[in-house]
Order: structure tokens, then sequence, then C-alpha cells
């Protein structure tokens, strides 16, 4: 039993490539201030001009920004343009006081929101604004209800960023479509279980099999009919379908 159990978080840290994030992965060994500012230098990547946004808490000593390729562990409150209303706040409404984690660069997250914390350092505050067209992808992230998160407003967004770690999804292969053999936009039991038995890792068809592949259609299947949207898959996937 024990055995299957650890086979069981192998695949799901492996095939559905689930962040990991630690001190450990972040921390950059450097001998002097030349070479942080050098690496800085090389890696640093900032909002693009088309997205409003603006530091709340700066932090002085940096050694890291956060970039695409990297994973990012957010807090953050989110507000209605508008009026200042608040319809998320991290910290509230979620009863573990967890932040949100999601791979940078691979349309995990919001996409205004994702392009708004490009260079933040660690510990670091800041104000994002989001415009309409920019608040799409990544909404069940935060909302899995899709209740919270309104669609075709103005939002402002004023994040911290707790952590950061490697991405461990940019690069891999899009895993929706490796998975959607029927090409219809929807991942089944049976098409999860045809791959597992291909991949031959954890045996051939049988009990276990059967097994994993449910837990990859129960771990995602907000709407618990049974198969998988390509918004509701949370594995290695692009933009696009």
């Amino acid at each position: 039993m024990e055995y299957r159990k650890l086979l069981v978080a192998g695949f799901m840290l492996i095939c559905l490539a689930i962040p990991v994030l630690s001190d450990d992965d972040v921390e950059i060994e450097v001998e002097d201030e030349e070479e942080v500012e050098e690496f800085e230098g090389r890696r640093d990547q900032m909002p693009p001009p088309e997205i409003e946004w603006e530091n709340i808490k700066a932090v002085t000593k940096c050694r890291k920004r956060l970039t695409d390729d990297d994973t990012a562990g957010i807090h953050f409150v989110g507000k209605l343009a508008s009026d200042g209303s608040i319809f998320y706040d991290s910290r509230e409404d979620n009863v573990k006081d967890e932040w949100q984690s999601f791979p940078m660069g691979v349309g995990e997250s919001i996409k205004g929101l994702e392009l708004g914390i490009l260079g933040m350092c660690k510990d670091e505050i800041r104000k994002v604004v989001v415009e309409p067209e920019m608040v799409k992808n990544g909404r069940h992230l935060f909302d899995p209800n899709d209740g919270k998160i309104p669609r075709g407003q103005k939002l402002i967004f004023e994040v911290e960023l707790m952590q950061m770690g490697p991405n461990y999804i940019k690069g891999l292969p899009n895993m929706f479509k490796v998975y959607d053999t029927d090409k219809d936009n929807l991942l089944s039991h049976g098409e999860i279980k045809e791959y597992l038995i291909k991949d031959g890792t954890f045996g051939p068809d049988g009990p276990l099999v059967s097994k994993l592949a449910k837990e990859v259609i129960d771990k995602d299947d907000r709407d618990k009919d049974g198969s998988l949207t390509w918004k509701e898959f949370s594995g290695p996937k692009h933009d696009e379908l």
C-alpha cells in the first residue's frame, strides 16, 4: 500500500508537474554585490507598457526577480476598479491562509495579473491594474466556483510575492493534446488510462492504472461530469487548445 502511495505521488508530481516551492529553490549563492547586479541585469523582466502597475512596498536587497521561467506564490487582494469593493482576499477567503501558486508564462494564471507581477522580488507588494480584456485564463486558480472574480470589469490587484521557484511546466509538451486522442477537446478516464498503459511506468492495465487515471480526472473535475475541459485541466498545457 505504501508503494502505491509513492507511485501516486510520483505521478502527480511528474505528469501533472505540480510546483513545489521552497527557500532552497530560490537561494542564489553570490560572492559580492557586483555578481548580484550582473545576475539581475541578465534575468530581469518587467511588465510590458500596456500594463499599469506601481510598487506599494519595494525591496531594497533583491537577489532574484520573478520571470516567466519561474513559479510564483502570491497572496493578493482583488478589487473592482469601479468602486474599490473587494471581491477576493486570499488571506481572508482561504481558510488555510495558503498563498496561490502557479507557473508563469504558460497561460495558467489571469493574463494581466501574470504580466503585472513580472520583475517582482520576494516580499515585495505591487498594485496591478487589469483591463477587462486581460481578465482571462486561470480564474479557477483563485476562484474554483468561477463566481467571485468578475468578467468584463476592470480589476485592481494588490499582490505580495511570497515565494518563487522553478517552473516545471514550461517547456513540457501540451499534455492536454497528448491525452486527447479523439480530439474532442475533453479528457476522459479512458484516454488518461490509455496513455498510462502505453507509457508503461505503472505496469500493464490493472487496478492501479485505473485508479491513477480516475485520480487525474477527479482532481480537476470541478463540475463533476467525469471529464476534463481544457480550462479544468491543471497539467502542462499551452494558451490554446
